[in-house]
């Protein structure tokens, strides 16, 4: 079994990245930086960013990444994923 600590980080495709500057800043209080090709990085904790906004014409999910507890479980995961393809 994998035991996933947290969700590290999260990127989203979006039609209307300034409907997310609105959400993100004005609703949640996140801190919304602007990115050089038009996404945005929202920073709700003391790290860089967790939520990666990028520019698309479809919405959707781009990437995650999921933390686990330490190397054996991160080794865990990965074999599992790979399996699944």
């Amino acid at each position: 079994m994998m035991h996933y600590t947290q969700l590290g980080y999260i990127g989203i495709t979006a039609s209307d990245t300034g409907a997310w500057r609105t959400f993100a800043g004005e609703y949640l209080g996140m801190q919304v930086v602007d990115g050089s090709d038009g996404g945005l990085a929202l920073r709700m904790d003391e790290r860089r960013h967790r939520i990666l906004i990028e520019p698309a014409q479809d919405d959707g999910l781009a990437f995650l990444g999921l933390e686990t507890s330490g190397p054996e479980q991160l080794e865990a995961a990965a074999t599992r994923l790979q399996a699944q393809g």
